[in-house]
């Protein structure tokens, strides 16, 4: 099996809305403009605006040098209330399409103890790189919805599962999303993960549009 290289995935959404804060009002800035014929314009007020976290670069943490050169920049945010929280590369990976490995990024505080709620869950990283665009991909997956099966039963037939929050509910169950394999995002007509009925793609008006853009494109 070959190996293309690193796919980095940063922190999970609800904890890059958390360091993104808030935008306050930092300063008015007024500009005065003045013209070769000494003319002067006064432009309007333009508010400007910060946000309520700090963020500076904090390192690069060394994963695969051989395939990340220079490592993964990691952010260091501090808070309004003073707490200070620096990303870290989560210890174990992911894979994707067979080729590549992927690193998430999670939290530490200043005594370099993980934040338990921005660790990714072995439910989320698979949904993650479920995902993640396939290479013969045309459609955006519907969101929320994905093809994914039992653990341990990756011979099986997929189930076509809607996903909300921590859980999914696969075959009329509602169950943790641990407790499952994500293989694909779902899309409009599929019968499995990235399987159209026979005849479905090539009638498809998105399908025929997207080579068409595709050719345009020289790709």
């Amino acid at each position: 099996m070959s190996f293309d290289g690193w796919i980095v995935v940063r922190l999970k959404p609800e904890m890059q809305a958390m360091v993104a804060g808030e935008q306050v009002l930092d300063f008015t800035e007024e500009v005065k403009r003045t013209y070769p014929d000494g003319k002067v314009e006064n432009l309007p007020p333009r508010p400007v605006y910060t946000s309520t976290v700090r963020r500076e670069e904090a390192a690069r943490e060394d994963v695969d040098p051989s395939y990340l050169p220079g490592g993964v920049l990691c952010y260091r945010y501090t808070l309004p209330n003073g707490q200070v929280l620096v990303e870290s590369v989560q210890p174990g990976e992911g894979n994707y399409d067979g080729t590549y490995a992927v690193a998430f990024l999670a939290l530490k505080d200043e005594e370099g103890n993980w934040v338990e709620e921005s660790i990714w869950s072995p439910g989320e990283i698979s949904m993650a790189i479920a995902r993640m665009p396939q290479s013969m991909e045309y459609e955006t997956p519907v969101l929320n919805e994905y093809w994914a099966n039992w653990k341990g039963k990756c011979d099986d037939p997929c189930f076509r599962v809607k996903v909300a929050g921590k859980t999914a509910t696969i075959d009329g169950k509602v169950v943790s999303i641990d407790d499952l394999h994500f293989y694909s995002g779902y899309c409009e007509g599929q019968i499995g993960p990235q399987q159209y009925p026979e005849g479905y793609i090539e009638a498809s008006p998105k399908y025929q549009n997207y080579w068409q853009v595709r050719m345009e494109e020289g790709l």
